[in-house]
């Protein structure tokens, strides 16, 4: 990363253990573990999708910061999905984080077309930061079954504030990122994931 005059290395961990019952109900656990120049955080993170049998789904999720310094102290994110028009769904989500110095209100309406085991999404994010006001971004993301074991996905996000600077206004942090992986799967219900990103 190179952030003005500091250059260094930004890692995240993320272990993620989840449950697909026969009603729907996928409960998980993630945690995360950020490295940014060295400063080390961790989040925890409990959620549950619940699909419905109309196709339609809900995806429920709070979070909590340790040792903080970048990372939310609490995280909420609520998503609800439901169709359109034949493989034409919407969604709507709303994300809640609760930083330290400030509070961050997010919204995303979006649209998702399925097609076999392949869909194509988009949606329009609009932030609103406490003491700092809006900011706004798109996102476009592909995924492709290249087969029953192998799933590619890319995209990109292109917008404001998409990596939040301190005292700069929304419209002076306008930027984009291109990230792009491959899913593997390499028993029933285990898969390796090997993913790239590239942001300015």
């Amino acid at each position: 990363i190179n952030q003005g005059a500091r250059k260094g290395l930004w890692q995240l961990s993320t272990t993620t253990a989840g449950y697909s019952f026969d009603n729907g109900l996928i409960p998980y656990l993630e945690v995360d573990a950020w490295d940014r120049f060295h400063n080390k955080d961790q989040m925890i993170n409990l959620g549950t999708y619940i699909k419905f049998p109309d196709s339609s789904y809900l995806h429920s999720e709070i979070g909590f910061g340790n040792d903080i310094t970048y990372v939310p102290r609490f995280r909420l994110v609520q998503e609800y999905e439901h169709r359109l028009v034949k493989d034409v769904f919407w969604q709507f989500g709303y994300k809640y984080l609760d930083y330290f110095n400030n509070d961050v209100h997010i919204i995303y309406p979006g649209l998702v077309y399925y097609f076999g085991d392949n869909y194509l999404s988009m949606s329009y994010n609009n932030s609103f930061t406490q003491n700092r006001g809006p900011a706004q971004w798109g996102t476009l993301k592909a995924n492709f079954a290249v087969n029953e074991r192998t799933m590619l996905w890319l995209g990109t996000a292109i917008g404001e504030r998409l990596y939040d600077i301190e005292l700069l206004n929304a419209s002076k942090q306008y930027g984009y990122i291109i990230f792009s992986g491959v899913d593997f799967k390499i028993y029933k219900d285990v898969a390796i994931r090997l993913g790239y990103s590239y942001s300015r």
